[in-house]
């Protein structure tokens, strides 16, 4: 049975041991790398890699690289190569949180428009426009 984050903290601190822990909790840990989770996300929409570094400015030997879990990109780089890919916005958060990237947060500006831009389909030049027009940094 899934746990709640709270639960897991809960667990951890009366653990006697790291390993205890992770006895009592390892069906809850994620067990999924970024590289994993890209590639199923290509092979289940039938993406052309190619076609996504172009879409997402990325050099196609470092998106080979992210996809071979060689490079690990930062979130901007992510982001862009995550637009490329049309993802919903909760898509994209359960991929942010089931890597150990920072979700978007609806809180802060920037990733806001993020969120809106992915919840409204904007390619990734169009949220790089709204980016730039609300002076923040784009993604690419």
């Amino acid at each position: 049975m899934k746990k709640t984050t709270g639960n897991l903290l809960d667990i951890l601190k009366s653990a006697t041991s790291i390993d205890d822990y992770f006895k009592k909790v390892e069906d809850n840990m994620i067990n999924t790398s970024l590289a994993e989770e890209l590639n199923n996300i290509i092979l289940n929409k039938n993406l052309k890699t190619s076609k996504l570094f172009s879409e997402a400015n990325i050099d196609r030997s470092y998106g080979y690289d992210i996809l071979n879990n060689k490079k690990h990109p930062s979130r901007n780089k992510l982001l862009a190569l995550l637009f490329a890919m049309h993802l919903s916005d909760d898509e994209v958060q359960t991929l942010l949180k089931t890597t150990g990237y920072p979700q978007l947060y609806a809180k802060d500006t920037r990733d806001s428009i993020i969120l809106f831009a992915f919840h409204n389909n904007y390619s990734l030049d169009q949220v790089n426009d709204a980016l730039y027009d609300m002076g923040f940094e784009t993604l690419s």
